[in-house]
């Protein structure tokens, strides 16, 4: 886990998504950014990211600090448990926990705007 509690979170622990819900108590938002060589997909109710090297490719994250260690082990526990591997990278010289695949998946779908919440709004307006 991150010395610091620093995370980058791309999908549903963005801000107003199902498990920012849950566990806001123990967050703190810090900022939004855009991470450049990430690109993401969907597995339908959740996405997944990869290291692309990619300048081209790009995410969006919200950047947190987790208050306690009960909620960074209950986050730590529910990503790994899906299958997650987590690293650090680094924004702005300072290092943020991320939980990332290391390959894509056949048939799944690119998230073209690299943007999780603008990609599930779309969807629910679509249904």
């Amino acid at each position: 886990m991150n010395e610091d509690r620093l995370y980058a979170f791309y999908g549903s622990l963005r801000l107003g998504m199902e498990n920012y819900n849950r566990f806001k108590d123990g967050l703190e938002f810090l900022r939004k950014e855009e991470l450049r060589g990430f690109k993401l997909f969907s597995l339908t109710d959740y996405p997944y990211a990869i290291a692309t090297e990619n300048p081209a490719d790009c995410m969006v994250v919200e950047l947190f600090k987790i208050t306690n260690s009960e909620t960074e082990e209950l986050i730590h526990q529910v990503e790994m448990d899906a299958g997650y591997i987590f690293t650090n990278i680094e924004i702005a010289k300072q290092k943020f926990g991320i939980y990332l695949f290391t390959e894509v998946k056949a048939n799944d779908v690119c998230v073209e705007s690299g943007d999780w919440v603008v990609y599930k709004q779309a969807l629910a307006f679509e249904s």
